[in-house]
């Protein structure tokens, strides 16, 4: 098994995608998707890499893009 791998997870749940947004709105900041940087993209989920305690907002045009399957370049 290679060690250079890594679990990622992608919350695409509505209801905790709409309290993230919210969240993050009442602080007068706007959530982008962190791939194409779109600013009227709508977020259509969050990757979540936690090894790196990292999460990335990506817009559905985005995440239709992920490769789910093999490895991601």
């Amino acid at each position: 098994m290679n060690k250079d791998l890594i679990d990622v997870r992608l919350i695409c749940d509505a209801v905790a995608l709409t309290s993230i947004c919210q969240e993050v709105g009442s602080s007068g900041a706007l959530l982008v998707c962190n791939r194409c940087r779109n600013i009227e993209a709508p977020i259509a989920g969050i990757l979540v890499i936690e090894k790196d305690m990292e999460a990335w907002a990506l817009c559905g045009t985005c995440i239709r893009e992920l490769p789910f399957e093999g490895a991601v370049a």
